[in-house]
């Protein structure tokens, strides 16, 4: 790969970091957020009101594909997602100005809705955005280690969320962190978003897209999308099922491990950093070696593997307090398909469709399964009282994975030029 192509997808992978740092937190920060803006109530109740805003958060996600989709397919990749590195930078920064629920009631609450709702158009744009940026700027048989190396970027903003998350337990007193402490992931988020906007407004367009003729684009993307291509998006949702659900799951083991089966939080923190950097790692991994098997067959092996082992590894963390191993046997698992599922639904849009397509897709699945996944789990637990809870619905994203899978057309770039007989 040449040297200048690497260099923009480190340029990429950086932004796509930084900004979903930015949304991140929120999770990461669930704990202490629902006794900022929510009405006194017990730690499960508070966490389920929290996880709900975090599920209203996605709902802007299918919003901002639409928006910054058209604006990519329209004007330009490199346009459409700066935009939304700024945008999501400036509403991280006011979450954590927020008065709280104490000191204006309802009306923080609401102020903190809107904001993830804003958080959410942004990170529409993010994503999908970025993906089809670097996969149109590399060669065919690469296309797989470019996706793979973004979602491995995208997954270290989760490393320094964790980190953060570990820094502030370790060094600040549990009151400190409840009266003030949660603001400064915030603030922190907004300057990493900035530094986003600036790395990528140095970035140039991608050659496929300058080469599209003016008579090629679409006046409304998403139209032509939903009239040519809605099998396609159909498949590329049911691709997001299992992504979606075991990174909102990752996510989300933090505060339900520390909530429900009290282990210390500081803990927790350290051993989701280290699922993420295994994440990290084995997303890129992943990537180049679907340049050669090819995605369809990797992201059948993830499914099945979710299937037939995710129940035994939780089990294990309830009954031997193995909180480490659970968390690495379920990031590498999540490796698997996170590293084939975005070059794998680019693939199947033309180029005139590409952003809104990739996008769309993705967010509206992510919104699905991603954003209730912590609702479900936590609402499971309160009826149920099954410590298990999590798992079952994990199970049924993996099989609509699965389904997504065998539906979806081959996209080994070493085998066969899909996107290059799209284009």
């Amino acid at each position: 790969m040449p040297r200048s192509q690497i260099k923009l997808i480190l340029l990429s992978g950086i932004g796509g970091a930084l900004e979903f740092f930015d949304f991140v937190i929120y999770a990461l920060f669930a704990s202490y957020l629902g006794q900022a803006f929510f009405p006194q109530a017990n730690p499960v109740v508070n966490l389920i009101n929290t996880y709900a805003v975090f599920a209203i958060g996605y709902v802007g996600r299918p919003l901002g594909s639409i928006l910054f989709g058209h604006l990519g397919d329209r004007y330009g990749r490199k346009q459409s997602f700066t935009l939304a590195a700024f945008l999501m930078a400036a509403a991280t920064f006011l979450i954590g100005c927020l008065p709280t629920y104490q000191h204006v009631g309802l009306t923080a609450t609401l102020l903190l809705i809107l904001l993830r709702i804003i958080q959410g158009i942004s990170l529409g744009g993010e994503v999908g955005g970025v993906t089809v940026f670097v996969t149109e700027h590399v060669s065919t048989g690469r296309r797989g280690l470019a996706a793979g190396l973004i979602f491995m970027a995208i997954a270290s903003g989760n490393i320094l969320g964790s980190f953060t998350g570990f820094m502030l337990t370790h060094f600040l007193s549990e009151s400190a962190l409840y009266a003030w402490g949660w603001r400064v992931p915030f603030w922190i988020g907004f300057i990493l978003g900035m530094v986003a906007y600036y790395i990528r407004r140095r970035t140039f367009e991608t050659p496929i897209f300058t080469a599209l003729d003016e008579s090629q684009k679409q006046r409304f993307p998403f139209m032509a999308l939903l009239k040519t291509s809605w099998l396609q998006v159909l498949t590329g949702i049911s691709l997001t099922a299992l992504p979606g659900a075991t990174f909102a799951l990752l996510l989300y083991m933090p505060s339900y491990m520390s909530t429900i089966l009290h282990y210390p939080a500081a803990n927790t923190y350290l051993n989701n950093m280290i699922a993420f950097v295994i994440v990290s790692v084995f997303t890129a991994v992943f990537g180049y070696l679907s340049d050669y098997i090819g995605r369809k067959q990797l992201i059948l092996l993830g499914s099945i593997l979710t299937i037939f082992i995710t129940y035994y590894l939780f089990n294990m963390l309830l009954s031997s307090y193995h909180m480490l191993i659970f968390n690495i046997g379920l990031a590498f698992v999540a490796a698997i398909t996170n590293g084939c599922y975005g070059c794998a639904i680019a693939e199947q849009f033309r180029t005139e469709i590409r952003y809104t397509g990739m996008a769309f897709s993705l967010n509206v699945g992510v919104t699905i399964f991603a954003g209730v996944t912590p609702l479900v789990s936590m609402f499971l637990f309160n009826l149920t009282h099954d410590a298990l809870a999590p798992i079952y619905f994990l199970t049924a994203c993996a099989v609509l994975n699965l389904i997504g899978a065998l539906a979806l057309k081959q996209t080994s770039p070493r085998m066969a030029s899909a996107l290059d007989a799209i284009v």
